[in-house]
This record gives structure tokens, C-alpha cells and sequence, in this order.
């Protein structure tokens, strides 16, 4: 078994964390690893959070999205606003805010661990595990799952917290790309992660990978460019994957209807209506009243 095969093998049951410095080839890296197992898995659903266009013109996903600013707002002010929740796609981040990629992500996986949660609880476990598995990849991960972040009580983090804890048992794994300092991502996804990891320089990765493993922070230290170790209770060999990605996905336009005034009106249309019922009975009236004084006017002539 080849060590990707191990590793697409591992990530059935854990996330994954690919860390180190960057310029090493992390993203070349996990573009491969997603064609590779789309090839071998075309029902598979993979979604790219990513902030630097490194996937936008170069990706084995077939579409890709520019989320704004305007539409973060539109779904927080206009309930009846729906992201377009794209299957294969990349989700390019890069505009907002670390609150509003945080709160974009927090939408998009809700909507998949909430619609499977409800196929759980109506039909059963085990029609879950028929379903089709959702792989996410988080570029720059410890904005999403650092330890500060993580356990904070905002909404946003407790639904990632939530993927961290049960996500693997609704089919929902997660690819971590982290160039920072490993030791910055929260404890409870470095314990349920496998480890792919290339070249570091920091001593804190050097502790954190050697109380891993004996010898593995210093393997690190010293592997060569676009070289990587695999962890996962053992330690591979150095090895190193072709860069076979060359297609560019396509832009998804996401077509939102307006909601007429109309339809959400409410309250107010039964107010307006009575007040226009009201104007044609005063109008009658009127009218009726001229004509009463009009007849009796002529009487008297």
C-alpha cells in the first residue's frame, strides 16, 4: 500500500493535519490527494475553504465561488437568503473578515451535519453510512480550529467544535492545511487527526512532533523540500507525490429570488386593505349623500 493510499485509507476514519513552512507544496500536496480520490471515488463531496486563490484557477473541483461581504450580510439581514450550498467546490474566502470566514464555514457545515443528523434520526445510522462522504479542506486551518477560537462560546465555533467531536459519524472529515505552529490548533482536533507533515522550522513543532513520536520533529527538521512523513501511530519514509493538476474550475453563479413585499407583508397588507375598503365605502357614501341633497335641492326649485 502505497502511502497515499494509506492515507486516503486513514482519512475513512479521522481528519487529517497537513503541517509545514510555507513554500514546502501543502496545497500542491492535498490538490493531488482530492483528484486522487475523486478518481477513485467519484460520489465523494469535497468542499475547498479557501483565502488565497491557490484553488481558484487551479483545482480538481469543477466549480468555484467568490463568497463577498454583501452576501454574509444579505443572509444575516434576509432570512429568506440561502447560500447556494455548491457539492465539489471551491469556496474562495479571501475578501473577508477571519469573523466572517469563520462564520461562512460554520453555515455551510451545519447545513451537512444538520441534513444528515435528520436522516439519522428518521431512517437510522446505517442508512447515514450509505451516504455519500463530505471531505472539507481548510486552508490556513488554525483560523478555524485554533485552540483560542475553538473553545470560545460564539455560535460559529461550537458548530465546529461539534464537526471536530461527531462529524466522522455522519460521514464528514476534515483536511487541515496549517502553516502556522501545529500546537495552535485546539487539542481536540490534533487527537483525532492523523499527521502529514514536511518540512518545520519552529522549535515548537520540534516538541510537539517529537513528544508524538521519538524522532519525528527531527526527521522534520530535516526532510527535503516537497518531501513529507506521514503519522499516524507509525512514521513512512520521505516521499513525494507528482503535481498532476492542471484544470481550472468553473464560476458557480448563485441565483437568489427576491422575496416580493408582498409576501411579506404580513400584518401591514390586512391594515392596508381595510383602509382601502374603508376610502370606497366613504366614497359610496359620499356620493350618495350628494345625490340625496342634489334630489331634494331640485324638489325645492
Amino acid at each position: 500500500m502505497s502511502e497515499v493510499d494509506l492515507i486516503l485509507d486513514n482519512l475513512r476514519k479521522t481528519h487529517l493535519i497537513v503541517n509545514s513552512e510555507a513554500g514546502h507544496g501543502k496545497t500542491t500536496f492535498v490538490r493531488n490527494l482530492v483528484k486522487t480520490l475523486k478518481e477513485r471515488e467519484p460520489k465523494t463531496i469535497v468542499k475547498v475553504f479557501d483565502i488565497s486563490l491557490a484553488w481558484f484557477n487551479r483545482s480538481p473541483l469543477p466549480k468555484r465561488q467568490k463568497i463577498t461581504q454583501e452576501m454574509i450580510y444579505e443572509l444575516v439581514q434576509n432570512k429568506s437568503f440561502r447560500f447556494g450550498n455548491v457539492n465539489n467546490c471551491v469556496y474562495e474566502l479571501g475578501e473577508l473578515s477571519d469573523e466572517l470566514r469563520q462564520f461562512f464555514i460554520a453555515v455551510i457545515i451545519e447545513q451537512d451535519y444538520r441534513s444528515r443528523y435528520q436522516v439519522a434520526e428518521q431512517y437510522g445510522e446505517e442508512t447515514v453510512k450509505k451516504l455519500p462522504r463530505i471531505v472539507y479542506v481548510f486552508e490556513e486551518s488554525d483560523i478555524y480550529f485554533g485552540s483560542r477560537f475553538l473553545n470560545s462560546k460564539q455560535d460559529s465555533a461550537k458548530i465546529l467544535s461539534e464537526f471536530v467531536k461527531v462529524g466522522r459519524n455522519f460521514g464528514l472529515r476534515g483536511i487541515c492545511i496549517v502553516t502556522a505552529a501545529v500546537g495552535e490548533l485546539a487539542t481536540k482536533l490534533r487527537r483525532r487527526s492523523k499527521h502529514l507533515v514536511g518540512k518545520i522550522i519552529s522549535d515548537a513543532d520540534l516538541r510537539a512532533y517529537n513528544r508524538m513520536k521519538k524522532g519525528l520533529g527531527n526527521r522534520a527538521m530535516e526532510i527535503e523540500p516537497y518531501h513529507w512523513v506521514y503519522y499516524n501511530g507509525e512514521v513512512t519514509e520521505p516521499f513525494t507525490v507528482p503535481d498532476l493538476v492542471a484544470s481550472a474550475p468553473e464560476n458557480y453563479v448563485w441565483v437568489q429570488p427576491r422575496v416580493k413585499v408582498e409576501e411579506k407583508s404580513g400584518a401591514f397588507g390586512w391594515v392596508k386593505w381595510l383602509f382601502v375598503l374603508l376610502l370606497v365605502f366613504l366614497a359610496g357614501y359620499c356620493l350618495n349623500a350628494m345625490t340625496q341633497l342634489g334630489s331634494r335641492s331640485a324638489y325645492a326649485f
